[in-house]
């Protein structure tokens, strides 16, 4: 769906919020104004006698008391004074307040305009979120001031606020039979660091892909076109997947109805049945069956539901350029960790079940090595004190309560690695674990009584413990696992440029990013497409940084003035080939450390600011982690 079609097409399609919009504070009238006022009207009978027209006063009274009937009336005369009717007459009393007045409100006059000139329709103005409200429902975009009342001098109560009117501002939009999510561009002088950014979001319910902030300082044309014109060119990529999430999102609470109707339908006979029958032949408990059995349906459930059978997604979708005001999230890389391995505690289960992990406890000793139970799960219902249970044996490392420093210590899932999850007191901590396939050990089944020795604490699912028995035993090829969403980095930038241009000339210039108010990019772990469809994995995970749209404009418009200094006999080629890399949008992505154009061009991730070369000749840019204020 065309964004600049719904515009055209629906009523009150813009809206812009903003308490500058209020009327003036007539209160703030100076004794200055009120004495050149009574000044002209004490002076000039002509005027006294318009302005008691104008009020409807009686003919009889003095100046004095018509200068506090029109202190009194002050809203009423400003509505003649805006209107440009009588401004020799209120002119004394006005054009002071109107000063501040329109200086107030300048910026998101400007605004107004701006978008009345690119949308072709006036944007439906409001001085609060609460007069605002039924058009906020209704539009296709919204420009609302963050600080939306003049009583509000703290972030906190700024996004309170907003929360307060989520339902107007998530509301979708209808046009042509469907309906659509609005674009919300937060406006302010002060908007919040990216963190805060986040937390209003979170708080809203407003996603990421149609959230824009915008600093007031940058309302201008060129500007405010540029960012509407990117919007209406990412709009339908960010439409297709907000309506992809939102049709799992119904799905999976349609699955859970279903299955929530069955489970009380099923009888207490009906788990008797089942377990004289059946459980108890196997050595089977009606729990672990049943928990077995139910979140099963419910994954079939979800995946066979026809709306996820329709393409929802392109395979060709366009890159949507990373927004360095938001901070990356995590999420898909939690749920996945999850899925791969969940914490459980060393609770009074006597049971084994394929895939347990237990940490081996001994004296003097300096890692922590890990059992991962892999023998048949059949055997495991049955088996004996005697039993030889099978395992691999495996290492726990790089624990740490922050995902960045598990970058670059060759994390993955999948071939004997994952990730772990775990809750320690009131914080998260994940660890990385490597499986030996090499070490394959039996241990008494008797053993694990020993909790002392042998503390489990984890449990993988059956796909990965599949495939690390597949891997250890080599019966048979490996089962491939899904592909893992890499969390992401956020990045500040340092940009360093040392070019001899000729003999006399040269290009040397240094910025710091660090005081910006805006993620330079965001650093991953990526994987190049190969061209051997046959053999992805031939291509490793590498540090992958991803520039923000904020930096991408600001590294271009510095660009642009450098080159406007250049004497056109100066011979800027190795200038313009920087110039035409940065302005090339596939090199928004670029691998950390690459050698580019010949080494003239340095992009490289730092873990610290300490670790930063001295500063040598070509283009350097050097990203460190981002530290929110």
């Amino acid at each position: 769906m065309q964004l600049d079609r719904a515009i055209k097409g629906i009523s009150g399609p813009v809206v812009v919020v903003d308490d500058s919009l209020m009327p003036p504070n007539f209160n703030a009238l100076s004794s200055v104004a009120l004495t050149a006022f009574f000044t002209l009207i004490d002076e000039d009978d002509n005027k006294l006698k318009l302005l008691i027209d104008v009020l409807g006063l009686d003919d009889e009274i003095g100046p004095g008391e018509a200068v506090d009937i029109a202190e009194q009336r002050a809203s009423e005369l400003w509505g003649f004074y805006a209107s440009k009717k009588y401004t020799d007459l209120l002119a004394p009393l006005f054009s002071e307040l109107e000063s501040e007045y329109q200086s107030k409100r300048f910026r998101v006059d400007n605004l107004v305009k701006i978008l009345t000139e690119l949308c072709g329709v006036a944007p439906e103005t409001f001085s609060s979120l609460g007069d605002a409200r039924q058009a906020l429902r209704s539009c296709a975009i919204a420009f609302v001031d963050y600080y939306a009342s003049a009583e509000i001098d703290n972030d906190s109560a700024a996004t309170s606020l907003h929360v307060e009117y989520k339902d107007a501002l998530c509301a979708k939009y209808s046009f042509e039979g469907g309906d659509w999510p609005k674009l919300v561009f937060l406006i302010s002088h002060a908007l919040p660091p990216p963190a805060g950014l986040a937390s209003f979001r979170q708080l809203t319910g407003i996603k990421s892909a149609f959230f824009y902030p915008l600093d007031k300082k940058f309302i201008e044309r060129e500007y405010v076109a540029r960012l509407i014109g990117n919007c209406i060119d990412q709009y339908p990529t960010s439409v297709q997947l907000s309506s992809y999430l939102d049709t799992v999102n119904n799905a999976i609470a349609s699955a859970s109805e279903v299955i929530s109707s069955e489970i009380e339908r099923l009888e207490l006979h009906d788990l008797v049945a089942l377990k004289s029958l059946r459980l108890d032949a196997e050595s089977e408990s009606v729990q672990s069956y049943l928990t077995w059995l139910v979140s099963e349906a419910l994954a079939a459930k979800v995946r066979t539901t026809p709306e996820l059978k329709v393409s929802l997604i392109p395979k060709q979708s366009p890159y949507i350029p990373i927004d360095g005001k938001l901070l990356p999230k995590s999420v898909l890389f939690e749920l996945y960790s999850e899925i791969a391995a969940a914490p459980i505690s060393n609770d009074e289960i006597d049971y084994l079940v394929m895939g347990d992990v237990f940490e081996v406890r001994q004296e003097a000793q300096s890692r922590r090595d890990l059992l991962l139970v892999i023998a048949p799960a059949c055997d495991l219902m049955r088996c004996s004190a005697d039993y030889d249970v099978m395992c691999v044996r495996g290492t726990l490392l790089d624990t740490s309560s922050d995902l960045s420093e598990l970058l670059g210590k060759s994390y993955s899932f999948g071939k004997g690695q994952l990730v772990l999850k775990q809750i320690v007191g009131e914080g998260t901590v994940y660890s990385k674990i490597s499986w030996d396939k090499k070490r394959i050990c039996t241990i008494k089944r008797r053993d694990f009584d020993d909790r002392a020795a042998y503390v489990r604490f984890a449990r993988l699912s059956e796909v990965f413990a599949n495939e690390v028995k597949e891997l250890a035993l080599s019966h048979l090829a490996r089962v491939g696992t899904p592909i893992d969403p890499s969390f992401s980095v956020a990045l500040k930038a340092l940009v360093r440029c040392k070019i001899k241009l000729s003999k006399d000339s040269a290009v040397e210039f240094s910025h710091d990013l660090s005081d910006k108010d805006f993620v330079s990019a965001i650093l991953s772990m990526g994987r190049e497409a190969n061209a051997d469809g046959d053999n992805s994995d031939s291509a490793p995970l590498q540090e992958t940084i991803l520039f923000s749209a904020q930096f991408h404009s600001w590294i271009l418009d510095i660009l642009n003035e450098e080159r406007e200094k250049i004497q056109s006999d100066s011979g800027a080629g190795k200038f313009d080939r920087v110039m035409n890399f940065f302005g090339d949008p596939k090199n928004l992505r670029v691998i950390s450390g690459r050698n580019i154009e010949s080494g003239s061009i340095k992009i490289k991730y730092f873990p610290s600011a300490d670790s930063i070369p001295e500063p040598g000749t070509g283009f350097e840019v050097w990203l460190t982690p981002y530290e929110s204020a």
